[in-house]
C-alpha cells in the first residue's frame, strides 16, 4: 500500500516448489501403481484362462454328450461359465482383502517418509469397488473364451476319448530332437513341447509376476546407480573434503579466509562462490541452476569432465548431461546464462552468452560450474561465500567441523560424505515401498505355479499312476514334475525380464521425467536383479510340485489306471 508504506509478497500454494513436487509425486505414484496393478491383473488373467481352458477340456466328453442329446450351446455353457464367475468373484474378494493389507503395510512407510501434519487414509469404497469390478471382469472374460470354443466343436470330436497320442502342437518336433536314451529323462521336455498353449499360458502368468519384480528391482537399480554416480562425483579424490559455508561474502585475500586457513585442523583451503541462475536456449524451457564458481583445475576438488575439457581461458561453463539434453546442446554450443553481476554500486540480473566447454556426470541437472577466472567479468573478482577444505595431516573431518563451527563468519560446516549418506538414507526409505510390493509378487508367482502344477497333477493322474506301476518311486516322479516346472519357469523368466526392462525404461523416461525433472536417472537393470528374477521364476515352479506330494502318496493306482468310457 503506497499510502501506508506497507508491502507484501503473496504466493499461491500452487506456486510453492514443495507443493508442486508433492502433488506431482502423487500423479507419478498413481501411474506407477497403475502399471503394477495392470501387470498383476495380467498374471491373474493368464492364470484364470489357463485354469478355465483345462477345466473345459476336462469336461469335453460331457459337453459332447450333451450336444449329442440335443442340448443347446447356451445351456451347455452355463455350468463352466458359472464356475468361472465363482472363481472371478472369489478372486475379487481376496483381492479386496489383500488391498486392505497392502494399505496397512504401506501406511507406516509413507508417514515416516513424508512427515506431513495430517494423513488421511480412510477407506475408499469407490476405488475398491472399481478394482473389484476389473478383477472380476478380466478372469470371467478369460473363462468365456475357452467355453465358447468348447461348445462349437462337433459332438463326435468332443466324445472321442482323450487318451490318444498327441499329434498337435510341437509334437512332431520331438522326433527330430537329439533325445537322451532314457524315456524318463525325455518326459519333462516332451510335456513342455507337446502342449505349447498350456506351456505359454503358464509361462506368461509367471512372466507377469517376474515383470513386476524386475520393474521394482530395476527402479531401485536406477536410483542407486544415479546416487552412486553422484557420490563418486561429489567425493572425488578426497572423500574427507569438508564444505564450509560463510555467513556472507568475503574476499579470498580477506581475514575470514585467512582465519580458516590458520586453523590447526585445516590443511588446504580453496574459495568458492555459489550463486543461482538460469540457463536457456532458443525454443527450450529455461533450466534453473546452482552455479558453483571454483577452480576447475584444482587438485582438491573439481568437476569431472565426461565430455569436453578445460579451455585455455577457462571462460566456459560445465553443465550436467541432463541439463544438456533438456537444452538440446553439446560441448561447443552456446547457451544464455542469466546470473547476478555487479553493476555500479549494486547487483543486477544479467544475461550472458556462454559456451558449454564440458559436461559432468552428476545426475542432478541443477549443478553447473564456472572457473573463478570469470568473476572479473561478473564485477566481483576474488569474491567467495563458501570454501572447500581438506583436513591437516593427523586431523579428521570431524576435527575440522568442531573447530570451524565456533569461528566467527562461518555459517555451516559439513563433510561432503555426509551429504551422500543423507541421500542414500532417503533412498532407502523410498525403496521400502518396493519391498512390500515384492512380497506380494512372490506370493502371486507361487500361486500361479501351484495352480498350474495342481492342474497338471489332475490331468496326468493316469500318467503318474503308470510311472508308479512301473516301479518309480515318489521322489523320482516329483523330480520329473520339478524339471518340467523349471523349464516353464525359465520361459516365464525370460519373458518377464525382457518386459520388465521395458517397463523400467518407460517409468524412468516418462513418469519420473515429469515428476523429478532435476534428476537424470540411469535406466539400469543389474545382474543381481536378473539373478533374483531367475531364482524367483524357477523357485516358484520348483517348489510347487512339493505341495502335491500328499496327493501322490494317497493315489489309488489301480483305480486311476482304469479307463471308464
Amino acid at each position: 500500500d503506497a499510502g501506508l508504506g506497507i508491502g507484501a509478497t503473496v504466493m499461491r500454494a500452487e506456486d510453492e516448489p514443495a507443493y508442486q513436487v508433492l502433488y506431482d509425486d502423487i500423479e507419478s505414484d498413481e501411474q506407477f501403481w497403475n502399471v503394477f496393478a495392470a501387470l498383476i491383473l495380467a498374471g491373474a488373467t493368464f492364470g484364470a484362462f489357463n485354469l478355465a481352458s483345462r477345466l473345459v477340456e476336462a469336461q469335453r466328453r460331457e459337453i459332447g454328450i450333451g450336444m449329442a442329446l440335443g442340448w443347446s450351446r447356451a445351456r451347455l455353457a452355463v455350468r463352466p461359465l458359472l464356475v468361472g464367475a465363482q472363481i472371478a468373484l472369489l478372486g475379487a474378494l481376496f483381492g479386496f482383502l489383500t488391498g486392505l493389507l497392502v494399505m496397512a503395510a504401506l501406511r507406516p512407510i509413507y508417514t515416516s517418509m513424508l512427515p506431513l501434519p495430517v494423513w488421511h487414509t480412510d477407506f475408499q469404497p469407490g476405488m475398491f469397488l472399481q478394482g473389484a469390478a476389473i478383477g472380476f471382469a478380466l478372469p470371467f472374460v478369460a473363462t468365456s473364451w475357452p467355453v465358447w470354443r468348447a461348445v462349437r466343436v462337433m459332438p463326435v470330436d468332443a466324445i472321442t476319448t482323450a487318451h490318444r497320442s498327441a499329434r498337435s502342437g510341437l509334437a512332431p518336433l520331438l522326433r527330430r530332437l537329439p533325445w537322451p536314451v532314457s524315456a524318463f529323462r525325455r518326459m519333462p521336455l516332451g510335456n513342455v513341447l507337446r502342449t505349447p498353449r498350456r506351456t505359454i499360458l503358464t509361462a506368461l502368468g509367471i512372466g507377469a509376476a517376474i515383470t513386476t519384480l524386475v520393474a521394482t528391482f530395476g527402479m531401485m537399480d536406477s536410483f542407486f546407480a544415479a546416487m552412486d554416480r553422484n557420490e563418486t562425483e561429489l567425493l572425488g579424490d578426497h572423500p574427507d573434503r569438508v564444505a564450509v559455508t560463510l555467513d556472507g561474502f568475503a574476499l579470498e585475500v580477506g581475514p575470514e579466509l585467512a582465519a580458516v586457513a590458520a586453523a590447526e585442523s585445516v590443511g588446504q583451503v580453496e574459495p568458492v562462490l555459489r550463486l543461482t541462475g538460469t540457463m536457456s536456449t532458443p525454443g527450450t524451457e529455461a533450466v534453473e541452476v546452482f552455479l558453483e564458481v571454483t577452480d576447475l583445475g584444482s587438485d582438491l576438488w573439481a568437476p569431472t569432465f565426461e565430455e569436453g575439457g578445460l579451455e585455455p581461458d577457462r571462460s566456459g561453463i560445465v553443465i550436467a548431461r541432463k541439463a544438456a539434453e533438456d537444452l538440446g546442446v553439446s560441448v561447443g554450443d552456446t547457451i544464455t546464462l542469466e546470473h547476478p553481476a555487479r553493476q555500479g554500486d549494486g547487483l543486477a540480473i544479467v544475461r550472458t552468452p556462454i559456451e558449454v566447454t564440458g559436461i559432468h556426470p552428476s545426475p542432478f541437472r541443477f549443478d553447473a560450474y564456472l572457473d573463478r577466472s570469470v568473476l572479473a567479468s561478473f564485477g566481483v573478482p576474488g569474491l567467495a561465500n563458501a570454501l572447500n577444505v581438506l583436513p591437516a595431516a593427523g586431523s579428521t573431518p570431524d576435527d575440522v567441523e568442531r573447530e570451524l563451527f565456533e569461528m566467527a563468519g562461518v555459517a555451516s560446516v559439513q563433510p561432503v560424505a555426509v551429504s551422500a549418506t543423507v541421500v542414500k538414507d532417503s533412498l532407502e526409505e523410498f525403496t521400502a515401498i518396493f519391498r512390500v510390493l515384492q512380497l506380494f509378487v512372490l506370493l502371486l508367482a507361487v500361486l500361479i505355479a501351484y495352480n498350474a502344477t495342481s492342474i497338471n497333477a489332475d490331468e496326468r493322474a493316469r500318467e503318474r499312476a503308470t510311472l508308479f506301476a512301473f516301479g518309480l518311486r515318489l521322489r523320482r516322479v516329483v523330480a520329473l514334475e520339478t524339471v518340467e516346472g523349471v523349464l516353464i519357469g525359465l520361459l516365464g523368466t525370460l519373458a518377464g525380464v525382457g518386459v520388465g526392462a521395458l517397463v523400467v525404461r518407460w517409468i524412468v523416461v516418462t513418469v519420473w521425467e515429469r515428476t523429478m525433472p532435476e534428476l537424470g536417472l540411469d535406466v539400469a537393470v543389474s545382474g543381481s536383479t536378473i539373478l533374483a528374477a531367475a531364482v524367483l521364476g524357477v523357485l516358484a515352479v520348483a517348489i510347487a510340485p512339493l505341495l502335491t506330494i500328499r496327493r501322490l502318496r494317497r493315489m489309488d493306482i489301480p483305480g486311476t489306471l482304469r479307463v471308464v468310457e
